[in-house]
């Protein structure tokens, strides 16, 4: 399970997400925003990751929902 630190977390900020992933936080991001397919029906990586805003507008700060995290880490390509 994917933790920034001993306690359970809820909802983690991109920050943390990243921390707890091993990526950075440009990467949650791009996950954040992207469909899944480029312009030719090709996946793309990262996969996406779903997030919720903690209020109105395009800047409003962004909450990932610990299982979601956990599902998005769980769909990368294995080595």
């Amino acid at each position: 399970m994917i933790a920034v630190d001993a306690k359970d977390k809820v909802a983690y900020t991109v920050a943390e997400a990243a921390q707890a992933t091993g990526v950075s936080m440009s990467t949650i991001l791009r996950a954040v925003h992207t469909t899944g397919v480029d312009k030719d029906g090709h996946p793309t990586f990262p996969p996406p990751l779903r997030a919720k805003r903690k209020g109105l507008g395009p800047k409003a700060e962004l909450s990932i929902n610990a299982d979601a995290l956990q599902a998005w880490h769980d769909a990368w390509p294995d080595a």
